[in-house]
Formats: structure tokens, C-alpha cells, sequence
């Protein structure tokens, strides 16, 4: 916990006014034992094994600053308002808190909750999806000598619960990602949050 809070406060004054950022997955890890323990989904072999799930929360330079290991196997919905909540209380409010998630995070309920708790978030979008043509991408970063292709619009979580941004990124070999954020920060930030 001591080295949490280094990491929390090192995480909060390298990131300034623009507010820390916050990877949060989660894997299953099997057991192979003689003990009986409950199966969970490991999608590295796509089949259900016995073992636990581990959730953890790192930051941008990798370091992990917490790391739950939860038996039941639930989805990373389930977590990540209540990580989001205790990283807001060890920070101290008002941190403008960036989550970073994979398409485990990536579910309308869930964005809409985030959002309405006041926390930030990125993650990829769910298929399907529109594929844009070449000529929509009217933006361009260089990010690490590659050029990405920008275009941003709004999409709608459906059910009443609002609209998010939506930020399609071109790879250098044509291969179209699009993310979805609630953040202040810059389509290029996100970007580079998220690859």
C-alpha cells in the first residue's frame, strides 16, 4: 500500500493540470492444482478453466498501483467505477481521472456510469462499425514517425444515456480503430494513451 501511494503521487505530479491516466484490465489466471475452484473464461485458450480473475490498475509508465484478485470472475464493468472511486479518494478531489480500458470496458451502461461518476475514460469501440473512406480522415498526427489518419464525431450510447466521442484513427497500413473517450484532453493525447 506504501508503494501505491508513491506511485499515486508520482502518477499525480507527473501529470499536472491535465489529470493522471490509469490503465485498468483484467486476465484470468488458471490453476492447476487438486483443489476445486470456481471456472472462469480465459480467452487466451477460449474455453473456461478453474482458477481467479486479476484486475489491475497501472500507470502510464507501467508500474502497478493496485492489483485485486476476485474469485467470482466477473466482467471488468463490474470494477471499474468502484478502482475509479478509490483512486479519486487517494488522489483527493477534483482529479480529472483518465481510465484507459480495453473493449472489456467498452459497454453503453457502462461508459454512461463513468461519465456520470465524473471520471474520464478511453476505449476502443465495440464492432460493427461504419468504415470511413480515406478522404473523412481531414486530421493527421506523427506519432513515433508513423502517420495516423484523425476524424472525430460524436456516438450514441443508445437507451437514453447520451453520446460519447468518437475518434476513428487511420493506421499507417489502412487499418481503421475507433475509440471512444469522455475527456477534455486532445484526439492526439487519446491516441497516444491508447497504442
Amino acid at each position: 500500500m506504501m508503494m501505491a501511494g508513491v506511485y499515486l503521487a508520482r502518477a499525480k505530479e507527473e501529470a499536472g493540470s491535465e489529470g493522471p491516466v490509469f490503465y485498468v484490465d483484467n486476465h484470468m489466471r488458471p490453476y492447476t492444482g487438486k483443489h476445486v475452484l470456481r471456472h472462469g473464461w480465459r480467452m487466451q485458450d477460449k474455453r473456461a478453466l478453474p482458477g481467479v480473475s486479476d484486475y489491475y490498475v497501472h500507470d502510464e509508465d507501467g508500474r502497478v498501483i493496485r492489483h485485486y484478485v476476485v474469485p467470482e470472475h466477473g466482467s471488468l464493468t463490474d470494477v471499474l467505477t468502484p478502482l475509479g472511486q478509490h483512486l479519486r479518494a487517494a488522489l483527493g478531489p477534483p482529479e480529472g481521472i483518465l481510465m484507459a480500458v480495453d473493449r472489456a470496458g467498452s459497454f453503453p451502461v457502462q461508459m454512461a456510469e463513468l461519465r456520470d461518476e465524473g471520471f474520464e475514460f478511453v476505449t476502443y469501440e465495440r464492432r460493427p462499425y461504419a468504415v470511413l473512406s480515406e478522404s473523412e480522415f481531414t486530421e493527421a498526427v506523427v506519432i513515433d514517425g508513423e502517420r495516423y489518419g484523425l476524424h472525430e464525431s460524436r456516438a450514441n450510447l443508445g437507451g437514453g444515456r447520451g453520446r460519447v466521442r468518437r475518434i476513428s484513427v487511420r493506421t499507417p497500413d489502412g487499418y481503421q480503430i475507433n475509440l471512444l473517450a469522455i475527456s477534455r484532453r486532445p484526439a492526439r493525447r487519446l491516441l497516444e494513451v491508447m497504442r
